[in-house]
């Protein structure tokens, strides 16, 4: 998790002009401790999701039911009705 941080610190001081909240990748890799993820994408998903305060839909199935105790915004796309 530190060289994450770091790597991003590093990212975000190179002077690359971002659209984003830069919070949302300091959010992400939050998630990504808390729900003990291998991977960041889908936490910069949810991350967005909180700062747009509206719903994650998801079709990763075990993506949900990691984060879905937790996060009740977070949907799996098999409960969708046609």
């Amino acid at each position: 998790m530190a060289s994450a941080v770091r790597l991003l610190d590093g990212l975000l001081a190179s002077g690359i002009e971002l659209r984003e909240s830069r919070s949302i990748y300091s959010r992400a890799l939050e998630l990504v401790d808390q729900l003990q993820q291998a991977a960041a994408y889908d936490a910069h998903y949810l991350a967005l999701a909180e700062t747009l305060n509206c719903d994650l839909w998801t079709a990763d199935e075990r993506f949900y039911r990691a984060v879905t105790r937790d996060h009740s915004n977070v949907r799996w796309i098999g409960d969708a009705q046609a």
